[in-house]
């Protein structure tokens, strides 16, 4: 039996963030979040000793938090 095949969770390439210009708007524009170990993809130094899974159940919780995640339905 295989496992089902993972939704992607990356962002469109479209809309990452490449060039000097769109890191400084979303600097000056955006706002600052905390989560856990993490504060917006700069990790925090208790991120040390942490497992895989803490880290990622951090991440997915701070962009659902920024409404850019939305977590998939679980099963019924």
């Amino acid at each position: 039996m295989s496992a089902a095949p993972k939704a992607p969770r990356g962002l469109p390439r479209a809309r990452r963030i490449k060039q000097g210009r769109d890191f400084a708007r979303a600097r000056a524009e955006g706002r600052r979040l905390v989560q856990g170990c993490l504060i917006v993809l700069v990790a925090r130094h208790s991120i040390a000793g942490r497992s895989f899974s803490e880290v990622e159940r951090d991440f997915l919780a701070a962009l659902q938090r920024a409404g850019i995640f939305r977590a998939p339905a679980g099963p019924d």
